[in-house]
């Protein structure tokens, strides 16, 4: 992380009079960072003191300023052995998530960087001369636009950004989608509303007025609504009619018209705007622009080798098939960087890893799959292939990593063109996530495909592609404006302080808030008075965000079950009235999706489903998803298959939730000066009792799953193999089960010390300080990233969990 200096309250020692060393404040803090507003406090002023003089924040034995004797020093021990007082632990305990309660949601939540979008953004905004051939064939505009100069100087070019973009491979990655442009010969811009459609053709694309949030919401589910079921079959039927032609806004060719050709000086301005803070450098030539894009993506470039692995891949080996992505995506970003020194061997790596396991796709199952694979690898594979070119002679060295095989990847090629037929029939409109990976599809600069954010499919990579597509029509820089500021802003989501770094997807701040609070509902703690303060404040900002439609990961995004049904859960055991009905649109068959067209399922969004209506007493359809918990549950007693978690600990401690009846007692209802305890033992006793046979059978089984995977050390991983250090995420979704299933008055003879070994470790092992990119990944998306947030969320709450078992 990029060094800080020292905030207003901190000073440059901290308020420790005789401190060691510089200390350490929040604003180090990834999940705080860096969106620091106002005073600060220090880890100094934290409700406890130790006698020695290094203070460290809670239990972070990491903390660089400590040595082992300054952590020995006037401890006074506990009867469980830690070196402060129980009490005094819940008092840092509680600050700690009063602090993070208070951050949660804002500036659009917090997300480790993601190297597939920080090498996408790097390679579309970078990309010298091959920029202007986006559109290509098929369009007449796209023809001819370098032919002529623009002024070299960046300054004579006022808010005009030119944004280059690789050029389109001559094969098409799909179908052109329904609704183009191109396809309706003349230049159109898809629009949400009908109404504004129309009135935007004689204002043109510019003056567009952006949509409410709300009215953005309501267009995608009425858009949604009048889409046939069939366009989410596997093969569309030929009859399924396009877009109507009332959500279309005809502008006529001259509001679009492409400007003269784009030098390099005009065609990096973007990335200095993007990869920098500073944009008012001064370029006047094309070598002095092209000197200064290269300095602006050098951090990035250099962040990107750093995440190779030793096997010459990059990503979490923890799910190989989840590498191919961020590996290519890498390997091309890493092309266009030819001088730099490492990047020949680099990308041989890089393609010699993907060439090793590619045989690994001709067996994989489709649960396997990374979000959007079958659309992204077999792209991915095609511009690698145009971009290294044919080899001239089959026998030389580098033939085998120059073509990389085919077959393997036939039937998800397969997969991938069904699904783009499927893309091509839905509605063009803001925020829906068939416009996540629009970079592989898209080739029209639409205005009506940019959302609230400023993003299109709260995807950076598309988002850049975007840019790029609008670089030379001058109508659209007002818009192109507004995707280099989102493009800013989701940089410094990352936390990271590097320019250009970027999440997998942005904003997400109303799915971080709904999964802050559930973690503390899963801990039992949502209700403590100590907290009240700052749930009431998220709480709020989720009942806002919250319509009829159900509630998306922004303002801005499709509503989903997912964040629905936390939504629901948590404003409901607050008192708050919620309509369960809300989660009657994401119900198929028997279980709940999260989005329309979904191809696989996931255990965990329907677990949260059934937890949030047995809360609201909607039990009458229960068994039924129940019986789709318990039907992939594995012989082990695991649930390891899910589509936005890789963690089987993370699947299993919610499938047993939903498994359970609901709570007879709310455990949370204490006071400021006593500890939670569990409810009566009788009435949980009663209520586990209660549980069918085949449910009490399945919640043992997966006990005994999660007890027999403890660590020595008390903690859990759900990959000893490839990542066999337990670590403080996945060991808290294991404790956050284990303490439920305690206060339901669960029995086992392992249960209550399995509970305090995890405790020793979560205070050894909290690491408040580290790195995002150093923790644990367990969300999956098109690779693993982590919700820092979130996770610290979990943390904190399994923390305060068991400290307050007494």
């Amino acid at each position: 992380m990029r060094p800080r200096a020292p905030c207003s309250a901190c000073g440059p020692r901290g308020a420790l009079s005789g401190a060691p060393a510089p200390s350490r404040c929040r604003q180090d803090l990834p999940w705080h960072a860096p969106f620091i507003e106002g005073p600060q406090r220090t880890t100094e002023q934290l409700p406890f003191q130790r006698s020695a003089p290094c203070v460290a924040l809670c239990l972070a034995r990491q903390e660089p300023s400590c040595s082992p004797a300054d952590r020995r020093a006037g401890e006074t021990r506990d009867t469980k052995g830690h070196g402060i007082p129980m009490k005094k632990i819940q008092d840092v305990l509680f600050d700690e998530l009063r602090a993070l309660l208070s951050v949660t949601g804002t500036h659009g939540g917090l997300m480790s960087p993601s190297i597939y979008d920080s090498a996408q953004v790097l390679r579309i905004l970078s990309a010298p001369g091959r920029a202007l051939a986006l559109s290509g064939s098929g369009s007449g505009s796209g023809s001819g636009r370098a032919s002529a100069p623009r002024p070299s100087n960046v300054r004579a070019l006022g808010a005009r950004a030119a944004d280059p973009h690789p050029a389109s491979s001559s094969r098409a990655s799909g179908p052109r989608a329904a609704g183009s442009p191109s396809a309706l010969g003349a230049r159109a811009v898809v629009s949400s509303h009908a109404p504004a459609a129309h009135a935007s053709a004689s204002r043109g694309p510019a003056s567009r007025a952006p949509d409410s949030p709300r009215a953005l919401r309501a267009s995608c589910a009425a858009a949604l609504a009048a889409t046939p079921d069939t366009a989410f079959a596997a093969v569309p039927p030929a009859s399924l009619a396009a877009v109507p032609a009332s959500t279309l806004a005809v502008v006529p060719d001259a509001g679009l018209a492409a400007a003269p050709g784009t030098p390099d000086a005009a065609r990096v301005l973007a990335l200095l705007d993007v990869f920098t803070v500073d944009t008012a450098a001064d370029i006047t030539n094309s070598t002095d622009a092209r000197a200064a894009a290269d300095a602006a993506a050098s951090p990035v470039v250099a962040w990107l080798l750093a995440q190779q692995r030793s096997d010459g891949g990059w990503g979490d080996p923890v799910m190989p098939l989840h590498r191919d992505i961020p590996t290519l995506s890498a390997v091309l970003a890493l092309l266009d960087q030819p001088a730099r020194k490492g990047t020949r061997d680099a990308i041989a790596a890089g393609l010699r890893f993907v060439r090793n396991q590619s045989a690994a796709w001709s067996t994989a199952h489709i649960d396997d799959l990374p979000i959007a694979a079958e659309i992204l690898l077999p792209h991915l594979l095609d511009r690698v292939e145009d971009r290294l070119g044919p080899p001239l002679d089959r026998n030389a060295p580098s033939h085998a990593l120059r073509c990389l095989p085919r077959e393997p990847y036939a039937r998800l090629m397969e997969l991938g063109a069904r699904k783009r037929q499927i893309i091509a029939h839905l509605p063009l409109i803001p925020g829906v996530p068939w416009l996540h990976v629009w970079e592989t599809w898209g080739t029209e600069p639409s205005l009506g495909l940019m959302d609230g954010a400023g993003s299109i499919g709260h995807s950076p990579s598309a988002t850049a592609a975007w840019l790029a597509a609008a670089a030379p029509f001058p109508a659209l820089d007002a818009h192109a404006a507004r995707a280099r500021a989102y493009l800013r802003d989701v940089s410094r989501a990352t936390g990271t302080g590097i320019p250009g770094l970027v999440p997998v997807g942005a904003p997400h701040d109303h799915f971080e808030r709904a999964f802050v609070l559930y973690a503390l509902l899963m801990a039992g703690i949502l209700d403590d008075p100590r907290l009240a303060q700052g749930v009431t404040t998220v709480l709020g900002d989720l009942a806002r965000a919250l319509g009829p439609q159900g509630l998306g990961m922004s303002d801005h995004y499709l509503p989903d079950g997912d964040d629905t049904s936390a939504a629901l859960a948590v404003m409901h055991a607050r008192g708050l009235p919620v309509d369960p009905h809300l989660l009657d649109r994401f119900r198929k068959d028997d279980h709940f999706i999260a989005y329309p067209g979904e191809m696989n399922s996931s255990p965990t969004l329907t677990a949260r489903c059934i937890h949030a209506l047995a809360a609201l007493g909607e039990t009458r359809d229960l068994p039924t998803f129940q019986r789709y918990l318990l039907d992939r549950q594995e012989p082990d007693g695991r649930w390891t298959l899910d589509k936005w978690n890789r963690s089987w600990l993370y699947a299993t401690s919610h499938a047993v939730l939903a498994l359970l009846p609901p709570q007879p007692t709310p455990p949370s209802s204490v006071s400021p000066a006593s500890p939670a305890s569990p409810p009566s033992s009788t009435r949980a006793s009663h209520a586990v009792s209660t549980m069918p046979l085949a449910h009490a059978d399945a919640v043992r089984r997966a006990l005994d799953a999660v007890l027999a995977a403890q660590s020595p050390d008390g903690g859990w991983s759900s990959d000893p193999r490839s990542n066999p250090r337990p670590n403080p995420t996945e060991t808290a979704y294991a404790v956050l089960m284990l303490g439920h299933l305690e206060r339901h008055g669960v029995q086992h003879p392992g249960l209550g010390l399995a509970l305090e070994r995890a405790h020793r470790f979560l205070h050894q092992a909290y690491a408040p300080f580290a790195p995002s990119e150093a923790k644990v990944k367990c969300w999956i998306s098109k690779e693993l990233y982590r919700m820092e947030r979130v996770d610290t969320a979990f943390e904190l709450s399994a923390m305060l969990m068991l400290e307050q078992r007494g």
